[in-house]
């Protein structure tokens, strides 16, 4: 029996002598971060890079700030993290700085270690592809930590004389803890037969095109204006106005993720906004954000889907300009581009947005979207947009719609103006796009899909111009200036069925006459019929 305790005795001394199985209520001297400094510049940058892209992984991995070699790379992170424990966001650039500035200096280094975070942030700005790596990283370290703590506790219990029984349940309740702290359990929805049957489709953002609640792809070639197509669609949604000056949009809140081009893109969405002739204070529903989403990653589809949140109370179109920029998969993958779409969804899902992706087209085919085919397979709808050889004309052409009739093709011609209200560059004025609508499913007004529209709502019905033009609107997608225009023109038309009579208090009303079979209306007659009495 002595021997026994002896034994008990010479293994409990080992134990307490190793620094990794010590005291597991203070976990951070069981973390490692023996990652080496490249590693960890990498994790520090990427907390402020990109949005803050690695943030959230970062403080839910424990990891200890202390184990950071660099001290640049110690103090930025616990700025970062302190900031993030406070507000939830990333903190600006000045903040850091000054916060940076007042904890060194009592050191002899102070500058030299200011001026290294200020290198990282300005100068050192890692591609979004290198996100799931430096994630993996953290996924280890978080295994490893988590398998330490359960051990740790199962032999402070032996230390403790504790029954074995309860060394082993204490010790598999613990080891499942850290086998399965990364799993992500979503709770699925059940349905009976018939549940939904009678639902409405979710309702047109911009009629025809993209309703709410659904997912899309615009895609096409470099400089066939796809950006500033989506850049208009946003203008529209944003103030409740028509696309193209045509189609009518539901006013709602908008997100652009403008990950491509994010310099320039305050100067376009300027540009755009201003030919068509609103100012700054006309925009609050739109916002936009230049950082990047790797969506080959469900917990940045969650970040994104979060950020939403945290913008608006509720938002209406988030737009992802480009795929390819927010995407570190194999775009040609079927499988990886599953994983993007089914994270598309998931930020649909929490939103109840619509979610428009912009792509570009195939290298050798220019009339599909490039990459995995089953990225058309997983979207409600599929926009093509193809600019013309003369280079003046763009056309919106629909390749997939899921939840309703495939539109007609759409034209728009573009033309540059000159635009004096916007600073003076290099001397010279500069310029902004505008699209002007060519073609439109029912865009003459003396058309037989028109009239036919018209003479579907009015039937044998006499009424005002404000209820059929209200109407008519439902129905063709057209704003109200617009509506009435055409059918101001379609009644003008001598060959028309609309007709104009004048009601009470001088009103306009609108009524059909009676077609006959030799192609004459009911009023013709009866004007040959009088002129036959005289």
């Amino acid at each position: 029996m002595s021997n026994n305790n002896n034994n008990i005795t010479k293994i409990q001394d080992e134990l307490e002598d190793d620094p990794e199985l010590q005291n597991p209520d203070e976990p951070t001297k069981l973390q490692q971060f023996d990652f080496d400094e490249t590693l960890q510049q990498l994790i520090v940058s990427l907390l402020y890079h990109h949005d803050g892209i690695l943030l959230d992984d970062f403080v839910a991995a424990g990891v200890p700030l202390e184990r950071f070699v660099k001290k640049s790379h110690r103090i930025l992170a616990e700025i970062l993290c302190d900031y993030h424990a406070t507000t939830g966001a990333v903190a600006p650039k000045e903040i850091i700085i000054s916060e940076a500035t007042k904890r060194t200096r009592e050191h002899s280094d102070s500058l030299l270690t200011v001026g290294d975070i200020s290198t990282l942030i300005d100068y050192y700005e890692p591609n979004v592809s290198t996100v799931s790596w430096a994630k993996k990283k953290l996924v280890e370290f978080e295994k490893i930590a988590a398998f330490r703590t359960a051990m740790s506790k199962a032999t402070k219990l032996l230390m403790e004389g504790k029954p074995a029984q309860e060394i082993v349940e204490t010790t598999a309740n613990q080891l499942l803890i850290a086998s399965e702290f990364a799993l992500d359990e979503q709770e699925q929805d059940v349905f009976s037969v018939g549940d939904g049957l009678y639902d409405e489709p979710p309702e047109w953002l911009v009629h025809n095109l993209i309703r709410r609640n659904e997912i899309s792809v615009l895609f096409g070639a470099s400089g066939c204006r796809k950006t500033w197509l989506a850049i208009d669609a946003a203008i529209s949604i944003a103030t409740g106005t028509d696309f193209l000056g045509a189609i009518s949009a539901k006013q709602g809140n908008v997100l652009y993720i403008c990950s491509e081009g994010g310099s320039s893109f305050p100067q376009r969405l300027r540009a755009c906004y201003a030919t068509r002739g609103f100012e700054i204070e006309d925009l609050q529903n739109l916002k936009f954000m230049k950082s990047a989403f790797d969506l080959s990653q469900k917990t940045e589809a969650m970040r994104l889907a979060k950020k939403c949140k945290q913008i608006f109370e509720s938002v209406d179109l988030i737009v992802i300009d480009t795929l390819s920029k927010n995407f570190a998969g194999d775009g040609d993958s079927n499988a990886e581009i599953n994983t993007f779409i089914n994270n598309v969804e998931l930020i649909r899902r929490e939103t109840n947005a619509h979610v428009m992706t912009i792509h570009h087209t195939g290298h050798s085919n220019t009339h599909r979207e490039r990459g995995g085919s089953s990225l058309r397979a997983g979207v409600d709808t599929s926009i093509l947009v193809e600019r013309s050889e003369e280079g003046i004309r763009s056309s919106l052409k629909c390749c997939k719609q899921k939840s309703g009739n495939e539109f007609a093709t759409i034209t728009v011609d573009f033309d540059q103006v000159l635009m004096p209200e916007l600073p003076i560059v290099d001397g010279e004025y500069q310029t902004g796009l505008v699209g002007k609508l060519v073609h439109t499913p029912q865009n003459d007004a003396n058309s037989d899909d028109f009239e036919q529209l018209v003479v579907d709502v009015i039937g044998d019905a006499e009424m005002s111009q404000g209820e059929l033009v209200g109407l008519v609107m439902a129905k063709s997608g057209f704003g109200d200036k617009k509506t009435r225009a055409r059918l101001q023109d379609l009644a003008n038309c001598p060959d028309s069925r609309l007709k104009i009579k004048k009601g009470e208090k001088n009103s306009s009303v609108y009524y059909l006459t009676f077609q006959f079979g030799n192609g004459e209306s009911d009023d013709s007659l009866l004007a040959k019929q009088q002129v036959l009495v005289v």
